[in-house]
């Protein structure tokens, strides 16, 4: 749980939260602006976006050796 509001300023049908499936205690929220946090929510750290319109993230999955 988060009180801040920069991590929730639109409506629930535009932020989304995002556990990094390979990495542990990674989270992402989208919103206005894109969130990261490497400790599992406990601090956050924004990244620059060209604008605020962030509905939706997808994380690779790493491309096979060969």
């Amino acid at each position: 749980m988060n009180e801040r509001r920069d991590l929730r300023q639109r409506a629930f049908y535009y932020s989304r939260v995002y556990a990094d499936p390979k990495v542990k205690d990674t989270v992402w929220v989208l919103n206005v602006n894109i969130y990261k946090s490497t400790d599992a929510g406990k601090t956050w750290k924004s990244s620059n976006v060209p604008h605020g319109d962030n509905h939706d993230m997808w994380i690779s999955s790493p491309t096979p050796a060969g």
